[in-house]
Parts: structure tokens; C-alpha cells; sequence
């Protein structure tokens, strides 16, 4: 299905996401972002992929935070590069993004999936679960809610795990307060990532499940309204 093309403004907003490659730490996020939203799973894998030197290099670092080993050079040498080449991959694939996205957007309206239009006040309503996200150590529960809100299972199994960095890092804080043992500098980072992670997830989904509840709604209101029939 060719793609109807869009607006300068929609193309901009819909590539917001490429400002977290140049945050150091956050790149991985901007990947699973598009990931996510257009439900391509090679963009998961490299999420995934420039996850791995950010947490590489804050395990090596609180192991050794005041020598220099060939370790933290290692760490340090990995951490740019994936970095600079985040930042390359994401410009690289951008445009990619921008025509699935329209693609998957005008076979939702040609197959009858876009529900009615829904007011900025239902709409704002229907998204308060996303403070979940950007809340330490409760992020997790945004997936469970809409997960049981929108009968969606993959969400429920996303809640289960954002929850599991949140009871590693209770077990670790509990046995290790003071934060010396290496299974703390796993923790740390892990819990870090997820939490930031959940909110990149949160507010890829939101679009969906207020379309997925509203479905929902029209459906139970057209019941509603055949049964008075009767």
C-alpha cells in the first residue's frame, strides 16, 4: 500500500525520538522507541545492542572507579562507539521508520481499526497510567493496568518484567547497603535501564491502547444499543 504522504509538521513529531542518540547513556532508547511503535524487531535487537556498552562500562567502572585497566579502556572504547554509531544507524533508518509508521497508520483507517474521534479530555484521562513510567520503583505497574484494562497479555508480561529490576535492586539494597559487590554494580544500571526503559515503552504504546479502549467502548455502547432493540 503506497503512503499517503505527510505533513512537515507530522514528520517532525514523529521524529522526536532521534534527540535521545545524542544523550549519552539514553541512545539504546531511541531504538526501542521505533522498535516498539512499529513493531519491527530488528530495532529491539539493536536496542538491545547499544544497551550492552552502557552497562558495560558502569559494571567496569564501580569495579575498579579509581584505576585504569585495560578493562576500562576496553569499556570506555565500546561506550563511544556505540554511541557514535547509534547516532549514525538512527539517521540511517529514520526515514524507514517515518513510511512504516504511515503505512501501519493507513491500514489501521483502511481496515476499519481507527475507532471514533475521542475528546482531549478522554484522552488525557485514559493516559494517566503513563505517571506510572517516570515513578522509581513503580513503573511497572503502568504495564500491569493496561495490561488488565486493555486484555492484553504482552503487556502484563512487559509489567512482570520491569518488575523483576525492581526487586533486584530491594534484594541488593537489603544485602549490600552500602553498594560494594559487583551483583550491586549489575543492579544499579539494570534498574536505571529499566525504569528509563519503561517510559521509552510507555509512551510508545499509549496510541494503541487508547485505540484498543476505545474499540472497546464503541463496541460495548453498538451492543448496548442492538439489545435495546428487543
Amino acid at each position: 500500500m503506497p503512503s499517503t504522504p505527510k505533513t512537515p509538521a507530522w514528520k517532525i513529531l514523529q521524529s522526536l525520538w532521534l534527540i535521545f542518540v545524542f544523550i549519552p547513556f539514553l541512545n539504546w532508547i531511541a531504538f526501542l522507541y521505533i522498535g516498539i511503535r512499529a513493531r519491527h524487531k530488528p530495532w529491539l535487537a539493536w536496542a538491545a545492542s547499544y544497551f550492552a556498552p552502557v552497562l558495560f562500562v558502569f559494571i567496569v567502572s564501580s569495579l575498579n572507579p579509581e584505576e585504569t585497566t585495560t578493562l576500562n579502556l576496553i569499556a570506555i572504547i565500546l561506550f563511544i562507539g556505540g554511541q557514535i554509531g547509534s547516532i549514525a544507524h538512527a539517521f540511517a533508518v529514520f526515514r524507514e521508520y517515518l513510511n512504516k509508521l504511515a503505512e501501519r497508520q493507513e491500514q489501521l483507517q483502511y481496515h476499519g481499526r481507527e475507532p471514533i474521534k475521542r475528546g482531549l479530555a478522554w484522552k488525557l484521562s485514559q493516559s494517566l497510567w503513563i505517571l506510572f513510567a517516570f515513578i522509581p520503583f513503580l513503573n511497572w505497574i503502568a504495564f500491569l493496568y493496561i495490561g488488565i484494562r486493555g486484555r492484553h497479555k504482552p503487556w502484563l508480561i512487559w509489567g512482570t518484567v520491569y518488575l523483576v529490576p525492581v526487586l533486584i535492586a530491594f534484594f541488593v539494597i537489603s544485602s549490600d547497603p552500602q553498594g560494594t559487590t559487583t551483583l550491586s554494580s549489575f543492579a544499579i544500571p539494570l534498574f536505571i535501564g529499566g525504569q528509563i526503559g519503561s517510559i521509552a515503552h510507555a509512551l510508545a504504546v499509549c496510541r494503541k491502547y487508547l485505540l484498543m479502549l476505545a474499540a472497546r467502548q464503541e463496541a460495548y455502547e453498538q451492543w448496548l444499543k442492538e439489545i435495546k432493540l428487543y
